[in-house]
């Protein structure tokens, strides 16, 4: 299955949007900036969604109850949300594009 194919259920975008933009301001600023982006915000919804989704299922939450290691969780769980929300933006704009082409 091609990876920009299943986002064939979310609305095209109105215009084309460079796929690259998307990836850095998904990386930057989350799921806020890529629904004023895109000027979707079922995006807003679905990135929230996905993100849930990941903290809970691949324990990803910081454990409070630890000392040191506490820091080093968190950052590396904001590294993991921003790459997703890279991603995300990337193939999203990808996915829009070639929709809108056809």
């Amino acid at each position: 299955m091609d990876p920009v194919g299943i986002f064939d259920f979310l609305p095209k975008l109105k215009k084309e949007v460079s796929p690259p933009i998307s990836a850095l301001i998904g990386f930057f600023t989350g799921p806020i900036g890529l629904s004023v982006y895109f000027k979707s915000g079922i995006d807003f919804f679905f990135i929230l969604i996905m993100q849930i989704f990941l903290l809970t299922s691949y324990g990803l939450l910081p454990n409070i109850t630890e000392g040191e290691d506490k820091n080093l969780s968190t950052k590396t769980t904001w590294v993991v949300l921003a790459t997703f929300q890279s991603a995300y933006g990337y193939l999203r704009a990808r996915n829009s594009n070639e929709r809108l082409k056809r």
